[in-house]
């Protein structure tokens, strides 16, 4: 992981090579002080790429919405806005880089050697690790138990001979006597009153464990020693049984051996804070499958990216909402728009007139920012006539901006009707006026039906808990009965 995260740094310093020639060029936009400034030129660079068009595009759409100013005016705030979250997430993505590589350097020098197994210390837990067990043409993750550290002790004596003839005639289990061992052997921790702690051991751990285990994988019969230790507090007794276990009925596989010779390697250090484990063990290879550095810092690295991620599409996915926030108030404010204009065209007045002075009586009412929306597009309108741009040009460059299909036909409705004359241009309005109604409707018919989706799963909820309280006393007497 450390390769490929100074491979992205190499890849940030080459980019900030490659788009020095942009930094000049984007000297002419207003740029404040801002944590990720740095990146802005290969933010400008990476903007100018295919791959990133069709996101550039969605918010300049949305930046054209919400801010009412020229088209020139608009492409500088969208480019801005742009460039200043896509060097954010460079900058992000930087700094992550630089960390994973620097943690991954501190700490890889801390690492435990290879097949290095660590047990934990004295009183504390059980640790699995998975050993990947390899041979020709077979592999095997083998769940590795490690018990906790264990103290030693020095030998005390003692006696209990009760103790040891319970045991001769318990060992044997389900096997017929000593000399005919099959099956597990048993072990019990205790005495038959439990005042007497037995610990167990043999010579061949391969064959019989501590625990009583047998392992029939020799071709030919064995003999074992066991030996029982009995102890009271500071004494301690040892007897020893010799039993004969049966050859194996079959052929133990390569990687079955090595799980035994890793057992028993385990239980043979139980006194020590860590072994190693061989690298090979009948014809099997062995490598313990730990979580390293690398990967936590990749991991690490992951989450943050998805995290960078999901930080800059909420920020875009939040522009695309206030747009269309913007287009909902807009369709809202159509009607009394085009209300307004029919009765000054019939009071007499001009339509530049007419849009002069609901932009006057707008600016005496006041209101809030997104309802003065189509107050300032009118305003950008009526400057660019001033100005000397063709009206009807004028009036369909408004409705482009507004980006709303009833302004858009509005405003063409009216630039056809200057450049012929305003003879009819007051019964086209009128008409439009009744489609605004209709229109009108249709939109909160719509908002409507929104509204009662959204309530649909709250309602289901309370559904389900008046259902449970209806249901609970009839469930509650049929468990009593029972």
């Amino acid at each position: 992981m450390i390769y490929i995260n100074i491979a992205l740094i190499l890849g940030f310093m080459m980019l900030a090579i490659i788009s020095r020639e942009n930094y000049s060029k984007y000297k002419t936009l207003k740029i404040k002080n801002n944590w990720a400034k740095m990146f802005y030129p290969q933010a400008e660079f990476l903007l100018k790429k295919k791959f990133l068009k069709n996101a550039g595009d969605r918010v300049k759409t949305a930046m054209r919405k919400i801010h009412a100013v020229s088209q020139k005016k608009q492409e500088e705030i969208a480019n801005l806005f742009l460039i200043k979250l896509l060097a954010e997430f460079i900058m992000l993505l930087f700094v992550i880089n630089v960390f994973s590589v620097g943690i991954t350097l501190l700490l890889n020098g801390n690492t435990a050697k290879k097949n290095d197994v660590l047990r934990d210390g004295y009183g504390g837990k059980e640790i699995s690790y998975e050993i990947l067990i390899r041979e020709e043409g077979a592999s095997e993750v083998f769940l590795y138990e490690v018990e906790p550290r264990e103290y030693t002790y020095e030998e005390f004596l003692a006696a209990a001979e009760k103790t040891f003839e319970y045991l001769e005639k318990a060992i044997t289990a389900e096997n017929p006597d000593m000399d005919n061992i099959k099956s597990n052997l048993y072990f019990p921790d205790t005495n038959e009153d439990g005042t007497l702690e037995i610990t167990w051991k043999t010579d061949n751990s391969q064959i019989i464990t501590a625990d009583g285990i047998v392992k029939r994988d020799s071709e030919e019969d064995c003999l074992v020693n066991i030996g029982a230790c009995v102890s009271f507090e500071d004494y301690v007794v040892e007897r020893t049984w010799t039993v004969r276990v049966l050859k194996s009925d079959y052929e133990m596989s390569g990687i079955e051996k090595a799980k035994k010779e890793l057992e028993n390697i385990e239980e043979k250090e139980r006194t020590k804070e860590s072994f190693l484990i061989p690298s090979d063990i009948s014809g099997a290879e062995i490598e313990l499958k730990t979580e390293t550095v690398n990967d936590k810092i990749c991991k690490v690295f992951i989450l943050f990216v998805i995290l960078a991620v999901v930080l800059s599409a909420v920020r875009v996915e939040n522009l695309m909402n206030e747009g269309k926030k913007r287009d909902d108030i807009l369709e809202l404010q159509y009607f009394e728009f085009i209300n307004r204009i029919v009765l000054l065209l019939g009071a007499g007045e001009t339509m530049r007139g007419a849009l002069r002075k609901i932009v006057n009586e707008t600016c005496k009412e006041g209101g809030e920012k997104n309802q003065n929306i189509l107050n300032d597009e009118i305003r950008i309108l009526l400057n660019e006539i001033d100005s000397g741009v063709a009206e009807d040009k004028a009036y369909a460059k408004c409705g482009n901006r507004i980006g709303l299909p009833s302004y858009m036909k509005l405003m063409s409705l009216i630039g056809q009707n200057v450049n012929r004359g305003n003879s009819n241009l007051l019964e086209l309005l009128e008409q439009e006026e009744l489609n605004a109604v209709l229109k009108k409707k249709d939109f909160a018919r719509k908002k409507g039906e929104e509204a009662s989706g959204k309530l649909l799963l709250p309602m289901m909820l309370l559904m389900v808990v008046v259902m449970a309280i209806i249901m609970f006393p009839a469930i509650s007497q049929f468990v009593g009965k029972i």
